[in-house]
């Protein structure tokens, strides 16, 4: 620096290393600042849990099971636990009392994830659209953003009716709707996952070969 030379941290270097994968992925830019706020404010703590979030059909029930078989950790359904408690299905909470109400409840059964340790997390595609979800995934758990293209996701999903947002919108509708979510999946993730080509056991085992002793930082 004396010499007049620039200095540019290592932390920069990893950063732009990360930006072209980010896209290669994704297809669309990386959200460059948000990315450097997330690697300069790194710091290890005692988080047990593992939420995996990312859009409809990017395996996360398939891989949160596998999580749980490879590390003997509880496993947590949030979709499912919604489901038990209203005694009807999620597209039926939908069509009978509206977004809205389905949003609040996960809001409450989200917000319980404080209360407990050691358990890999299923959340629903749209969790991140709500700041008290956000809020609790960030404090309490190593968030992971499982991402899969959306003719892959669309194919995982089939014809089910299971997901009541893509129920009435084309191809086109449901990719506006991933591409309006990637800024807060990627705000809200610790660590992001390529699941295309690969299945359930494959992507726990790299899950936590990456978080294994708490080794993500934030």
């Amino acid at each position: 620096a004396r010499v007049g030379a620039t200095v540019v941290d290592g932390r920069e270097w990893l950063l732009f290393q990360a930006v072209p994968a980010f896209e290669l992925f994704t297809g669309h830019g990386a959200p460059v600042p948000t990315m450097r706020k997330a690697l300069w404010k790194t710091r290890k703590d005692g988080r047990t849990n593992i939420a995996l979030i990312g859009f409809m059909g990017s395996g996360k029930s398939a891989v949160a099971e596998a999580m749980g078989r490879r590390t003997g950790m509880a496993v947590i359904d949030i979709d499912t636990n919604i489901e038990k408690k209203a005694g009807c299905s999620v597209a039926e909470i939908f069509e009978r009392k509206g977004e809205k109400a389905f949003r609040s409840m996960e809001v409450e059964e989200v917000d319980g994830l404080r209360f407990v340790s050691n358990t890999v997390v299923s959340c629903g595609g749209g969790v991140v659209v709500s700041r008290p979800n956000v809020r609790v995934l960030r404090n309490n758990c190593v968030t992971v953003w499982l991402w899969a293209g959306i003719d892959t996701s669309l194919r995982r999903i089939g014809e089910t009716g299971s997901r009541p947002l893509l129920h009435r919108v084309d191809e086109a509708g449901a990719e506006a709707l991933l591409r309006g979510r990637y800024p807060l999946y990627a705000s809200t993730c610790d660590l992001l996952v390529n699941t295309e080509g690969k299945g359930p056991e494959e992507i726990a085992m790299r899950i936590h070969d990456e978080t294994r002793n708490n080794a993500v930082r934030r």
